[in-house]
């Protein structure tokens, strides 16, 4: 098998700054925008030199016609982008750098909750744009997943 990562003895690193910064705030009412931009001035093991967030959401209990508070709608459109991450795979012949592509995934969510049931329904990777989170392991291209959660009490 091959073995991901290596020894901290033999993985090169050096001395890096990265900058952090994020916005968020209400568009309209309920209705949001997060985006988180994390971006070093050098690529690392297992980290990306560049990495965007964008998160539009829609949150609502919505108290004006359910005053007790017995129905939310949570939905969510999420963008994800990162450049190219390097790792390093221990081999026989010494320590390889392989690097995993840039990704652009779009995720599409939506819950509602009905007292105390939820009905889900998320789409991961709407584009179907091929990605890898390590090299050599491609992802799906679309997932959708839904389904129910629901409380029972005696």
């Amino acid at each position: 098998p091959i073995v991901i990562g290596a020894p901290q003895t033999r993985t090169p690193t050096v001395s890096t700054t990265g900058l952090l910064g994020s916005v968020s705030g209400a568009l309209y009412k309920d209705l949001r925008l997060e985006t988180r931009v994390i971006r070093w001035d050098v690529p690392q093991y297992s980290r990306p030199r560049t990495s965007v967030r964008n998160e539009l959401s829609l949150v609502s209990n919505w108290l004006s016609k359910f005053p007790k508070g017995q129905f939310t709608i949570n939905m969510r459109v999420i963008h994800d982008v990162r450049d190219p991450v390097p790792f390093y795979w221990t081999a026989t012949d010494g320590v390889t750098q392989r690097v995993a592509d840039d990704a652009q995934v779009v995720t599409a969510q939506l819950e509602i909750r009905i007292q105390s049931a939820s009905i889900f329904y998320q789409y991961r990777n709407l584009t179907g744009r091929a990605y890898e989170q390590l090299p050599g392991l491609t992802m799906p291209p679309a997932v959708q997943i839904y389904g129910v959660r629901w409380e029972f009490w005696n």
